[in-house]
């Protein structure tokens, strides 16, 4: 269903745009597009497995991630310390990073 999605998003922006657009994508399985004429977009998939370093929206989700991910890990550790238990074991850490990720 979402490659029907993208597939209609991408014939809407030929037809509504008189300029031309380069589309820079991921091998998302969502988009994969068979065949499809387009005057105005050209698609280019970035090579598989490619980092986040030339992925400009991974960025920013990647440095929002970890920087929640620190953050909860500085509370839980301070709490620990206040509370004078032992800090934040790697079971915890992972617990903490599960929920962040939900």
């Amino acid at each position: 269903m979402i490659a029907v999605i993208f597939k209609y998003w991408l014939i809407n922006w030929d037809k509504e745009f008189n300029w031309n657009i380069l589309l820079l994508i991921d091998h998302f399985l969502a988009h994969i597009i068979e065949c499809i004429s387009l005057r105005h977009v050209k698609v280019i998939f970035l090579p598989e497995n490619t980092t986040s370093i030339i992925q400009p929206c991974d960025q920013g989700i990647i440095r929002s991630l970890k920087a929640y991910y620190r953050s909860a890990i500085r509370r839980k550790v301070l709490a620990a310390i206040d509370a004078r238990i032992d800090p934040v074991n790697p079971q915890d850490a992972s617990c903490s990073f599960k929920i962040s990720v939900k």
